[in-house]
């Protein structure tokens, strides 16, 4: 097997996913991780474009996210990074914050996200697709989350990951598949 950078496998899986001859199975939705304040946030939630996205989000089978860390996600300024740093955060998903342990970081740079919210995937097919050992305490606090379904990783990724001892909460779709 060739080495796959991360960061080059997402878009190949949305292609795959969503068709690349006009028959899309699937939607790709971009939007910014947060704005700039939590009324602003409110105020865009409620707009019927974006309503409507985040209503097509709550009825798709497969989600596909991405995780950073606080030293890659060029969207965080220095001194929102220091104030997360502070509350313990180590992983971003969906612009939304988790903990080393995985639990949900309600800070108000979360509530300024306009994308689906982080309780909205438990369930639901979530694909993870990340990677650098960098971000493997990201990576491991999404997984300790309970939130993925499965994960899309380089191996240095995976073998820094696995290397840390305590157990990760899984899905029960996901601890299905492990007993099989």
């Amino acid at each position: 097997m060739l080495p796959v950078e991360p960061s080059k496998v997402r878009p190949r899986i949305s292609r795959a996913l969503l068709g690349s001859d006009g028959d899309q199975r699937g939607e790709r939705q971009h939007c910014d991780d947060a704005v700039d304040s939590i009324e602003d946030a409110e105020v865009l939630r409620g707009q019927r474009v974006v309503k409507s996205v985040l209503d097509l989000a709550h009825r798709t089978d497969l989600i596909l996210v991405g995780i950073g860390n606080l030293k890659n996600t060029p969207a965080i300024y220095s001194a929102e990074r220091k104030a997360l740093t502070a509350e313990g955060v180590v992983s971003e998903v969906l612009g939304q914050f988790l903990d080393r342990e995985g639990r949900v970081v309600n800070c108000a740079m979360a509530q300024r996200s306009i994308s689906l919210r982080l309780d909205a995937l438990r369930g639901r097919a979530v694909l993870a697709v990340a990677g650098g050992i960098d971000k493997s305490a990201a990576i491991d606090a999404a997984l300790r989350s309970g939130l993925l379904s499965g994960l899309v990783t380089d191996e240095a990724t995976a073998r820094s990951i696995l290397g840390s001892s305590s157990p990760r909460r899984t899905s029960a779709r996901t601890a299905r598949s492990m007993r099989r």
